[in-house]
């Protein structure tokens, strides 16, 4: 079974890596990324994920 991972920051200055990091270590095998805002539910990349 593969391990996907959703990695979200809400703005363009912010940086994911520790995020990123952590889902690494843990065998995360496709770990999605997005930059937007906490303010909006649209979650598009989210919505996408199959599995």
């Amino acid at each position: 079974m593969r391990k996907i991972g959703y990695v979200r920051v809400s703005s363009q200055d912010q940086n994911e890596e520790r995020q990123i990091k952590q889902l690494n270590e843990i065998g995360v095998d496709i770990i999605y990324q997005q930059k937007i805002s906490g303010a909006t539910l649209d979650r598009e990349k989210l919505k996408n994920i199959t599995i």
